[in-house]
């Protein structure tokens, strides 16, 4: 089991990758947390780091943070390409069947 650190990967079982952005030193309980976020998302999430391995496997480390841009605009591309397609095939429909109630 790797120990998570700054700019890694990690991804869950639902195929959601998350980018770790920092982990704290223990409180006096001795408990240690974590930050991380999901690629394409500007929420941050705080967890016990013990919660977060047992919820995550390690993908890989980050070189740089352009990395992370470039991998975050792939997936907001994706998601705007498919809202492109969706937003046609409404007007599509939305054409047809105006065609459908003049006839």
């Amino acid at each position: 089991m790797r120990n998570p650190q700054r700019n890694d990967v990690y991804i869950n079982a639902d195929g959601e990758k998350v980018v770790v952005n920092n982990v704290m030193a223990a409180n006096p309980a001795g408990v240690q947390f974590l930050e991380y976020k999901s690629i394409g998302s500007p929420e941050l999430h705080f967890v016990p780091v013990q919660e977060f391995v047992e919820q995550f496997e390690f993908v890989e480390t980050f070189a740089s943070f352009d990395i992370y841009i470039e991998e975050r605009n792939k997936i907001l591309q994706a998601k705007e390409e498919e809202e492109a397609r969706e937003a046609l095939i409404r007007k599509q429909a939305k054409e047809e069947a105006a065609t459908a109630i003049k006839r």
